[in-house]
């Protein structure tokens, strides 16, 4: 997902023609998504409809939404996957670093419950409350965080519980997010001036930091919110470069 080797002549040509490369495809992807739970989530909530067959017609709407306009909005280029491209990637320590944290953080999430103690407190019992009722409503509790927290990360939980009855996928939503950082670090940082090879191990030693990495195949909601700060202004700097509508969209 991030930019090791040299650009091949097929994605040099992408580039000069407006695709974004395939991290910052993968990053409005993202935020497409991110975005459409959200809405999604608020709106079968006013319609009393947030349950499992409320969530299935809202995600064939997202995906007849992304047949007509997804690739065209986030410019997915054709991708191949190529063995000996991903050998050579992460052959080197740094990536091969990260791949294993990546993959031990998968692990964890698979083999472990969720026990992130601010998610079990309050934010996984609200979406219980909310799934109950059909609708976001106010809890009647005396831990105000029930009520007043922000609901980004419990509308990305909520189809996950209500369409499989289910906490242990939770952690996905913090290991795609944290796959993405290494793209999005070396994005942001070359637009601001550091350097292409500095910028490359940056990218891979900056999402092990501690409270980064902790939380990688965990349900906390701290590491998550970094991909929507680095996305915001990574696409900013590129729509200074590119006037590029869409990217003033997805910094926003």
């Amino acid at each position: 997902m991030a930019p090791l080797d040299k650009p091949s002549a097929d994605s040099r040509a992408s580039l000069s023609r407006g695709t974004p490369p395939q991290n910052l495809v993968v990053a409005r992807g993202w935020i497409l998504l991110s975005a459409f739970l959200s809405c999604s989530g608020w709106l079968l909530s006013a319609l009393g409809q947030l349950n499992a067959v409320g969530y299935g017609v809202a995600l064939a709407v997202g995906v007849a939404l992304w047949i007509g306009f997804g690739r065209a909005i986030c410019g997915c280029p054709h991708w191949k996957f190529s063995a000996g491209k991903f050998r050579r990637r992460y052959a080197r320590a740094l990536p091969a670093l990260f791949l294993l944290l990546a993959c031990l953080a998968i692990l964890g999430g698979l083999l472990y419950a969720p026990s992130n103690y601010d998610a079990l407190t309050y934010r996984f019992p609200r979406i219980l409350h909310w799934l109950a009722e059909n609708r976001w409503h106010w809890i009647v509790t005396t831990d105000s965080r029930m009520n007043v927290t922000a609901t980004g990360f419990e509308w990305l939980m909520a189809p996950l519980l209500a369409l499989t009855g289910s906490d242990r996928l939770f952690f996905l939503v913090n290991a795609l997010s944290f796959a993405l950082l290494p793209g999005l670090i070396y994005a942001t940082f070359i637009r601001l001036g550091v350097g292409k090879r500095q910028a490359w191990v940056w990218m891979w030693v900056l999402p092990t930091g501690y409270g980064i990495v902790l939380q990688a195949g965990s349900i906390g909601n701290d590491a998550f919110a970094v991909v929507y700060f680095l996305a915001s202004l990574c696409f900013a700097l590129k729509f200074r470069e590119s006037k590029n509508p869409w990217d003033f969209w997805f910094g926003m």
